[in-house]
């Protein structure tokens, strides 16, 4: 091939290919480069990625990228891959910076998440994700995938999928837009998704569904789960989420313990599993929470959510539901229950939380059960 012939059509990538595809880092330098002609599909044909790789693998905007003309990366038929950052302390693994329609395909034809993506960086004291997304990366795909971290509950934020701005941090934003998220298994990581669009209607179109956590260690909990701050027309369903615990705050982690977060306008939080959310210092604990305008909250099972207890009522205690802010809120057919105490054996729980700000609400056919013996309400 030509260094300037677009791509089209499958390319084995491993170390026994000839360059620039013998490595992920220099087939994805070669696509940047030369654009496409058609879909592409890079085929990962080694077990792991690790030596060979620079990281992070940047992706860019390359020409010729559309809804038909994808970049997909997935194992080989029968393979399981792991795609490892072994030394140094890369920000991410893959930095999507304006990429558009690339898909990361765990499936190896006959099992699901059978490509892990691990950023396992020691380096604790810097923000660090798995994937980036930042400066426009829009109509991307992460299905199928175990996505992981090396976990440290006192270093900075550790994120699975982190898609804002130029830096990794809770300011950055962008929006990066039409982005599904679906059946990933985040596994040690912390902080699993954050999304921080610039505009509701400009990182429109999010679907978050089926995805779970893990961890290698039972002390491994991640802090907060699925987070959308600044999006509209999203949709989170059918995720099975569990473990979560405050134990530390340190550097720029988030302030709560919690599974769920919108803070966006005209989306579904639907199907969805929550077990055991735990702070046990004194910051506020949630399975789902609310801050938007037209969001419906239905079929969504929560259980076991506590905080410390004491002090302010929504910022040092547990809610199984907290509606925040916004207007036309709809939560139908729910099921909460709160069996775990609080951590001090005061101050105030609830199933549903619902402060002054919130205006127009249609609260029906839900089950709301405080079992608590002490600090509840």
């Amino acid at each position: 091939l030509g260094t300037a012939q677009a791509l089209s059509g499958t390319y084995h990538i491993g170390a026994s290919e000839p360059a620039p595809f013998n490595t992920i880092t220099n087939a994805i330098a070669r696509i940047n480069t030369s654009g496409v002609t058609g879909p592409v599909t890079f085929l990962l044909d080694d077990a792991t990625y690790d030596a060979s790789e620079t990281f992070p693998i940047v992706i860019t905007a390359f020409t010729g990228a559309s809804a038909v003309n994808t970049l997909t990366i997935k194992p080989n038929a029968g393979k399981t891959v792991v795609v490892r950052s072994n030394s140094g302390s890369p920000t991410s693994i893959f930095d999507l910076n304006g990429a558009d329609y690339v898909i990361f395909d765990g499936n190896n034809g006959s099992v699901n998440r059978a490509l892990t993506v691990y950023n396992n960086s020691t380096v604790h004291t810097s923000a660090k994700t798995v994937f980036w997304l930042r400066n426009t990366a829009t109509f991307n795909q992460f299905k199928n995938l175990n996505i992981q971290q090396n976990f440290s509950a006192t270093g900075d934020l550790s994120f699975g999928i982190f898609a804002g701005g130029a830096t990794i941090s809770l300011s950055s934003n962008a929006n990066n837009a039409n982005t599904t998220v679906d059946n990933v298994n985040f596994v040690d990581v912390k902080h699993l998704l954050y999304v921080n669009g610039t505009d509701a209607a400009g990182n429109a179109n999010w679907t978050v569904n089926n995805n779970t956590n893990s961890s290698t260690n039972s002390a491994n909990k991640p802090f907060a789960g699925l987070l959308l701050i600044n999006t509209s027309n999203f949709t989170v369903s059918n995720n099975l989420l569990s473990n979560f615990s405050e134990a530390n705050f340190d550097y720029g982690n988030f302030p709560f313990a919690g599974a769920i977060a919108v803070i966006s306008n005209n989306g579904t939080v639907s199907n969805n599993q929550i077990n055991d959310v735990i702070s046990t210092i004194a910051k506020t604990a949630f399975g789902i929470y609310l801050s938007g305008n037209d969001i419906t909250v239905a079929n969504n099972v929560v259980s076991n959510v506590a905080s410390a207890g004491g002090g302010d009522t929504d910022t040092q205690n547990g809610f199984g539901i907290i509606l925040a802010s916004g207007n036309n809120a709809k939560i139908y057919y729910n099921s909460v229950r709160l069996g775990v105490n609080q951590t001090s054996g005061s101050g105030i729980s609830a199933p549903i939380y619902v402060d002054s700000n919130c205006n127009s609400l249609d609260i029906r056919n839900n089950i709301f059960v405080n079992a608590q013996t002490s600090g509840s309400t």
